[in-house]
C-alpha cells in the first residue's frame, strides 16, 4: 500500500494469527516473527505564532498585548500512539486519535 490514509494506515493483511491459534490449539506456544516496533505512526509537525505589542502608558507604568496562536495552520495531526495494533480490534490499522486543533489565546498585562 502506497497512500496511507486515516482508516487504513498499513496493509493489516501483512498480519494474521491463524498460525499462532493453530500451534496453541495443538499444545505449541511461541511467539511471532514480526520485530518489535515494526509499526510508526503519523509524522508530527507544528507551527506556533506569537504576535507582541509593548505599549509604555507613563514612565513607570508599562503594558503588553500578546495573541497567541497554537496550531497556527489548523492542519490535522494524528497522534503518533494511536494506531490500533490490536488485531482483534474492528478497527485494527486505523488511526483514532488526535491532536488538539487551532487553538488561540489572547492576553493583556500591566506592569507598574
Amino acid at each position: 500500500m502506497s497512500q496511507r490514509t486515516v482508516v487504513d494506515w498499513f496493509n493489516t493483511s501483512c498480519f494474521t494469527d491463524a498460525t499462532i491459534l493453530a500451534d496453541q490449539a495443538n499444545g505449541v506456544y511461541r511467539f511471532g516473527n514480526s520485530p518489535r516496533s515494526v509499526l510508526e505512526g503519523p509524522r508530527n509537525s507544528d507551527t506556533d505564532l506569537a504576535l507582541l505589542k509593548d505599549f509604555q502608558l507613563g514612565e513607570r507604568v508599562k503594558a503588553q498585548f500578546r495573541a497567541e496562536f497554537f496550531n497556527t495552520f489548523n492542519q490535522a495531526h494524528f497522534d503518533p500512539n494511536g494506531v490500533v495494533t490490536n488485531m482483534s480490534a474492528g478497527n485494527f490499522g486505523q488511526v483514532d486519535l488526535a491532536d488538539a486543533p487551532r487553538d488561540i489565546q489572547f492576553a493583556l498585562k500591566f506592569s507598574f
